[in-house]
């Protein structure tokens, strides 16, 4: 039982330390315009590198509480069955933006697999079930004191400031360009495409600039000025037969958008 715990454990561990990250740069990479750390596509993608990862935390805390469960071990049934409480709550604060390092959401997942691990490594019995007994209360005080250590090594950084040089120079008033709609279905054969509606919810006056990446498709205007609490729609002309369009918003201040249409 302990080979198990401690193997789906450590494999959920490595999968979610390095597909979630690369599946989040995978899905977030756009040419000049990066997307925002919660646009749907960046989450999305996240979540699919993730999914590997979080099938063998599950997979490593059933059988820790199968075992805890069958020694008769209440206590640490409890303990292994709230622990994933923790790195969920972070992981949520820090997408929501309620704690530092909003952008790396999806680190705290790492650490699902934790207690279980720390149970394979301190509780489990190597032996036949069910003839191990329960184990030692010394123990328990060891498996709980390094959760409770995490949890609070994790609290402090995350209620801390992070660093200028991770989280870069912070905009006057982001975000400060709307677009809408961020996707739509449009048909790219003929040349119709539905207009685009920019509005300026910031304080100053601001430049933005418009690229496509279809050759075909052409942008009118392709760059403006938007004072403040204004809009405007810009127009998209060419007919493509590819099967979707993005057009890049990039403004002078704030975070850039970029809107995709769905060829019909």
């Amino acid at each position: 039982m302990r080979a198990f715990i401690i193997t789906y454990s450590s494999i959920a561990f490595a999968l979610l330390l390095v597909l979630g990250p690369f599946f989040n740069l995978l899905s977030g990479f756009q040419i000049d315009v990066p997307t925002p750390y919660n646009y749907p596509s960046r989450v999305v993608g996240t979540l699919l590198g993730d999914t590997p990862g979080l099938i063998f935390a599950l997979g490593g805390l059933g059988y820790a509480l199968y075992d805890a469960a069958q020694r008769h071990a209440p206590r640490w049934f409890m303990a292994l069955f709230i622990w994933p409480v923790i790195p969920l709550l972070a992981s949520s604060l820090m997408f929501a933006g309620a704690l530092s390092y909003a952008g790396l959401w999806f680190a705290p997942l790492a650490l699902l697999p934790l207690a279980s691990f720390l149970y394979g490594i301190v509780a489990a019995s190597p032996g036949p079930r069910p003839a191990a007994l329960a184990p030692a209360p010394g123990r328990y005080l060891t498996f709980v004191g390094l959760l409770t250590a995490v949890t609070v090594a994790l609290g402090a950084i995350l209620l801390a400031p992070a660093p200028q040089s991770l989280v870069g120079p912070v905009p006057v008033s982001p975000p400060v360009l709307h677009v809408n709609p961020l996707q739509t279905n449009a048909d790219c054969a003929k040349g119709i495409y539905p207009q685009v509606n920019l509005a300026n919810v910031g304080t100053q006056t601001i430049t933005w600039t418009a690229r496509s990446q279809d050759s075909n498709v052409t942008v009118a205007p392709a760059s403006g000025t938007l004072a403040p609490n204004s809009t405007m729609d810009v127009a998209l002309e060419g007919a493509t037969s590819a099967r979707q369009v993005n057009i890049q918003f990039a403004p002078s201040i704030g975070t850039g958008f970029t809107s995709e249409f769905i060829c019909q």
